[in-house]
């Protein structure tokens, strides 16, 4: 059981794993899973559009890719995420860029637990635990950047 963070030709480096790695444990027992292997990967954007195409025939950039492989009640999974776009999409927000990795990370985790973002109904709640978790990192972690 193990969450893993790989960089794949990107410069970005997260600075506090440890936390990050307890609040999504934490998120995933509070959804009634356990922790199995979860690999966070940062890509570019042309790996990530790679991997769009490849997989999910979708020819467009994308913040994250998250691939499911759920045995039972553990949680497995391969989150694929573009540092590029997730910069863009800070900047665009006019959000600290660490606010949207942490917002996109826990995006991840959250689809791992079955939480889904398809419908307008779906993307509130999905927003609505986003919101809840960051909130729930910093007030455990603290500001300090991830």
């Amino acid at each position: 059981m193990a969450i893993k963070v790989y960089y794949d030709d990107v410069t970005f480096r997260l600075r506090r794993s440890k936390s990050l790695k307890e609040i999504f444990a934490n998120i995933i027992k509070h959804h009634n899973f356990e922790v199995g292997l979860i690999s966070f990967v940062f890509v570019d954007d042309k790996q990530i559009l790679d991997i769009n195409i490849e997989f999910l025939n979708h020819h467009y950039f994308t913040d994250i890719i998250t691939f499911d492989y759920k045995d039972n009640n553990v949680i497995n999974g391969e989150i694929y995420l573009s540092i590029e776009t997730i910069s863009q999409n800070a900047k665009q927000y006019a959000v600290p860029i660490k606010n949207e990795v942490l917002r996109v990370m826990i995006h991840g985790i959250l689809h791992l637990c079955g939480l889904n973002d398809a419908s307008e109904d779906e993307k509130i709640i999905m927003k609505f635990n986003e919101d809840k978790w960051i909130s729930e990192f910093f007030r455990l972690y603290g500001n300090n950047g991830i």
